[in-house]
């Protein structure tokens, strides 16, 4: 149960609920008298209700509707397409940039991507985020340590030119692909690097085939 100042502030306190909060904010009471939460187990559509009751007994409830989905978005090059609709099993992503950045915009922590027969473009990971290639197309399985992978290509002809991208980031993981940059193309006198880790901490990388860079002092890792 909720507890707020006045019973009429259940549509404040529905709001709050609906940002992940338990605690409403009212002008009377800035503490919780009692805290609540409820974990679902299966993915589909509830509805909740929600009950408050305030310094006088009052009380009054309201119901919200909650969808639950998985802790996942996917990404697969074929058949997927990069909308603000993508992400889930039936409709994954194109790229891995744009599959995090949904990831990130919904707060999932998951980001699983198809083997596919078509090379990736290079992208950037985000903090906190567990992304994972080497999926079968249809999710159910994947491919074990040193299996199959998914390939990301850099054909980018400046220095920024990377195939997977750590930058600024904290905590989270990359783990089932092949990077390859041996085919970029830097300028005279620039370079190209397969992994650029910068100024990040706690990120977990593994089962990566990381093929080189290219041009002035190349690095496969740097």
């Amino acid at each position: 149960m909720l507890v707020v100042a006045n019973a009429f502030e259940v549509l404040q306190a529905l709001v709050i609920a609906t940002e992940e909060e338990v605690c409403p904010i009212s002008v009377e009471i800035d503490e919780c008298l009692e805290e609540g939460s409820h974990s679902f187990m299966d993915i589909g559509t509830y509805t909740v209700e929600v009950s408050v009751e305030d310094t006088l007994r009052r009380k009054a409830s309201a119901q919200i509707s909650v969808k639950v989905e998985p802790d996942v978005v996917y990404v697969k090059w074929t058949g997927g397409l990069d909308d603000e609709g993508c992400g889930p099993i039936a409709a994954p992503c194109k790229t891995i940039d744009f599959g995090i950045g949904r990831a990130v915009d919904k707060r999932k922590p998951k980001v699983h991507v198809a083997a596919d027969a078509v090379p990736y473009p290079p992208f950037s990971t985000a903090s906190g985020k567990i992304v994972v290639g080497g999926w079968e197309p249809d999710f159910t399985t994947r491919s074990s340590v040193g299996g199959a992978r998914s390939v990301i290509t850099a054909t980018g002809s400046d220095s920024t030119a990377f195939g997977l991208n750590v930058k600024s980031v904290d905590g989270g993981s990359v783990e089932g692909f092949t990077i390859n940059t041996s085919v970029a193309r830097p300028n005279s006198g620039e370079t190209t690097q397969g992994v650029l880790v910068d100024s990040s901490s706690g990120v977990t990388l593994k089962d990566l085939v990381v093929q080189g860079g290219k041009g002035v002092d190349p690095a496969g890792v740097l």
